[in-house]
């Protein structure tokens, strides 16, 4: 293989570790944000947070990545980081059939692992007004 490819792996491999290195920082500070959160008896998620970190890391974003690639990113660390913190489902399932986006399988959401049997049960929302025509009454 050219040794140019085999030099620029290696510089990769270096910035993984180097990356790695930063999220058990950032893991470590969750961690303590967490026990402060606990002590107090305050809700971990904070949307508005969560917001504001987001929009100064798409701020400070100055490329080669385009913004929908770093919110990609950085959602991932988010939703990561409350995992870590025990919060695995935090955040809602939103199954929208105007959405292109995928979202995660319901035992990956909820972090169901193993076989034990699980009964999983909630209200339901149909979010197109379209599929409410022709049913009796509507």
């Amino acid at each position: 293989m050219n040794e140019e490819i085999d030099r620029l792996r290696r510089e990769i491999d270096h910035i993984n570790i180097g990356i790695l290195d930063l999220v058990n920082k950032r893991m470590d500070i969750v961690k303590k944000i967490a026990k402060i959160k606990n002590e107090n008896n305050t809700e971990h998620f904070d949307e508005e947070r969560e917001n504001q970190m987001m929009e100064a890391v798409l701020k400070n974003n100055h490329g080669p990545l385009p913004h929908s690639l770093v919110k990609d990113i950085f959602s991932t660390i988010l939703a990561v980081s409350l995992k870590f913190m025990g919060i695995s489902h935090e955040r809602r399932l939103l199954v929208s059939s105007g959405s292109a986006e995928a979202f995660p399988s319901i035992p990956e959401m909820f972090s169901l692992e193993g076989s034990r049997p699980v009964v999983i049960a909630g209200p339901c929302v149909i979010e197109n007004p379209n599929i409410w025509k022709g049913l009796p009454g509507i």
